[in-house]
C-alpha cells in the first residue's frame, strides 16, 4: 500500500510513500495428510510455510513535518516453516510439532514503533483423549 492522490498541503501524507506496518507481499501454504491404508492408518503429517515481505515501522512522513529526518524504519521480509506429525489410535491422539524450524530471526510490527521479535524455534506436543 502506498499513499496516492494526497493534497500536498502541510501535514498531509507524502504521495507514493509506503504505508507503515503493511508488508509489500505475504503468502502462506499448508499441506496436511492423514494416512488411511492399513499399515499407516491413523498417522498424520503436515507442513506450513509463511512469508511476510519487507515493510516499514515507525511513522509515515508528512509534508512540512517538524522533524528533519525520515521517520520510517525499514524491516526486511522473512519466511517461517512449521512441521507436525501425529498418530491417533481409537480415542487417544498424540501430535508433535516444530514451529519456525529454521529459527529465523525477524520482527513483527504491531503499531508504529512497536516492533517485537518473532518467536524462535518452538517444540510442541499435544495429547488428546476423546470421551
Amino acid at each position: 500500500m502506498r499513499y496516492t492522490k494526497t493534497s500536498g498541503l502541510k501535514g498531509s501524507s507524502i504521495e507514493g510513500e509506503q504505508v507503515v506496518i503493511n508488508p509489500r507481499n505475504t503468502a502462506n501454504a499448508s499441506l496436511f495428510y492423514t494416512f488411511t491404508s492399513n499399515g499407516l492408518r491413523g498417522f498424520k503429517v503436515g507442513a506450513s510455510a509463511f512469508y511476510t515481505g519487507s515493510r516499514l515501522g515507525g511513522y509515515n512522513n508528512t509534508v512540512g513535518q517538524a522533524q528533519a529526518f525520515n521517520r520510517l524504519l525499514p524491516v526486511g521480509g522473512f519466511v517461517t516453516i512449521n512441521a507436525t506429525a501425529g498418530y491417533t489410535y481409537k480415542k487417544v491422539s498424540l501430535l508433535a510439532g516444530v514451529n519456525n524450524i529454521t529459527n529465523t530471526f525477524n520482527y513483527l510490527i504491531h503499531d508504529n514503533y512497536s516492533i517485537t521479535p518473532i518467536a524462535p524455534r518452538q517444540f510442541l506436543t499435544t495429547l488428546t483423549y476423546k470421551f
